[in-house]
């Protein structure tokens, strides 16, 4: 199996689609899984294009916060402007997870950052953590929300 296609399947994928869940979470929208799952992968595919291609590093950014807006105006009719919003939320979320726990992964394992991300089986285990950070959150979030709406027992 291919080595990019490795890492696509086994974090592209999870992270589009937590990174939507998020987004749907933060927008108080019902989570729709048939809408998510298509959505998230389209993105995935769409960064695993971009990035096995001749575009410059970081142009697969841009393409997945555009087509990310777009799919949440048309698939959940957000406000482009609140899409954005909490496309660009999310999106840091992820990233300081990324910086926090990539550095945390470095120590623990006395392993360089150069080292891990040039082993693909490493690597995608090191980018796991940061990817639940996403569904944890947006989970954590679906759980008080529901706590909140129960009758009260009194």
């Amino acid at each position: 199996m291919n080595n990019n296609l490795f890492l696509f399947l086994l974090m592209g994928i999870p992270e589009s689609v937590g990174l939507l869940l998020l987004v749907v979470v933060l927008l108080n929208k019902k989570v729709e899984w048939r809408k998510l799952i298509p959505m998230g992968t389209f993105v995935a595919v769409l960064i695993y294009l971009i990035r096995n291609g001749p575009f410059p590093f970081g142009v697969h950014s841009l393409f997945s916060l555009t087509a990310n807006v777009i799919f949440l105006r048309y698939f959940y009719n957000v406000r482009l402007v609140d899409a954005a919003k909490n496309i660009l939320i999310a999106t840091f979320v992820l990233y300081i997870s990324e910086t926090a726990l990539t550095e945390l992964l470095v120590i623990v394992t006395k392993t360089t950052y150069q080292e891990a991300i040039s082993q693909p089986v490493v690597w995608t285990l090191w980018c796991i953590p940061q990817v639940a950070v996403l569904w944890l959150l947006a989970l954590i979030i679906l759980y008080r929300r529901s706590l909140k709406k129960r009758p009260s027992d009194n």
